[in-house]
């Protein structure tokens, strides 16, 4: 079930270890959001474009581009996100040409630590305050769900505006640079969602993830998004049954069945085990599990998952 604090927010940010399904996690919200006819913006972080394939594109790009129903999604590329920002203050392309042309400009800015994560953060810092031209002034994205980069690098990429308006002591960079923080430490709209999957690796990097966002960056931290976890396929008495009765092997014909269903039942209980250690030391509140679904090469592949999250919200 999806809680109902997590729905009144309107700036979500996923990270977690490599392989535990982020995007999925991104595209799922997408989904639901949509459904509920709220405008919905999904943000991929200099990715290899792997929202796209799931609507049938190639490629999201860095222009917002339609993927169904209330539902949008972009692609930040760096580069762009600084000509954006160098454009907004030049205004005369020429100038600018010139000025990213320059070979010592350009190894200075390569150079540069965190330049790049600045300037996708302050990408979504603009699209969060972007309007609509119309009288009623509301904002052009009801929700905007940010799939970022795995757990260290996203440290990194929600910490940098931090660092750099307290590395600065004047001047504009330093003013946007709070302004981004402003919004990320905003408790009101800002979340933090950590994705994680009942494996040990994984939810010991996701525990040392939670505990860098708080203390280092200072978040509020959502629901943890635990992936791959299916229900206990028996009850507590179903499972005292098939240890008791579990008959010698090749002594039965069902023994083989026995031992088949109680390696389900041990592989239950592990995960099981996982998810109380992240709920303890993780310090957290909810948990939203997501079912072990087959390989999804459509966002149509997800949607049992979001029919079931529909009837919750209902």
């Amino acid at each position: 079930m999806i809680p109902l604090p997590l729905q009144r927010k309107r700036l979500i940010l996923l990270s977690g270890k490599g392989g535990v399904g982020k995007t999925t996690v991104a595209v799922l919200l997408g989904l639901l959001f949509s459904r509920l006819k709220k405008k919905t913006l999904v943000v991929e972080i200099n990715s290899t474009e792997r929202i796209a394939p799931l609507f049938g594109l190639k490629s999201l790009g860095h222009n917002e581009i339609p993927l169904g129903p209330y539902l949008t999604g972009i692609n930040l590329d760096p580069p762009v996100c600084f000509e954006e920002y160098i454009l907004l203050r030049v205004h005369f392309r020429k100038i600018f040409e010139v000025f990213i042309n320059n070979r010592f400009v350009r190894s200075f800015l390569d150079a540069v630590p965190g330049l790049n994560e600045l300037l996708m953060i302050g990408k979504i810092y603009d699209l969060e305050r972007q309007r609509e031209r119309s009288l009623k002034r509301r904002p052009l994205y009801d929700v905007i769900i940010v799939d970022g980069p795995p757990t260290g690098q996203g440290v990194s990429l929600f910490e940098v505006p931090q660092v750099v308006a307290r590395a600065v002591r004047v001047g504009p960079l330093k003013t946007q640079s709070e302004k981004m923080m402003s919004l990320l430490k905003d408790r009101e709209k800002t979340v933090f969602c950590p994705v994680t999957i009942p494996e040990e690796m994984p939810v010991a990097e996701t525990i040392e993830l939670l505990g860098a966002v708080r203390d280092k960056i200072g978040l509020e931290i959502g629901p943890l998004f635990l992936n791959r976890f299916d229900p206990p396929p028996f009850t507590e008495e179903e499972g005292r049954v098939l240890r008791k009765k579990r008959p010698e092997e090749g002594k039965n014909p069902l023994s083989a069945v026995f031992s088949a269903s109680l390696a389900a039942l041990a592989r239950a209980e592990t995960e099981k085990e996982f998810r109380d250690l992240l709920v303890r030391k993780g310090k957290l509140e909810e948990i939203v599990p997501i079912p072990n679904l087959p390989p999804v090469s459509n966002a149509k592949d997800l949607s049992s998952v979001v029919d079931e999250w529909m009837g919750e919200v209902k």
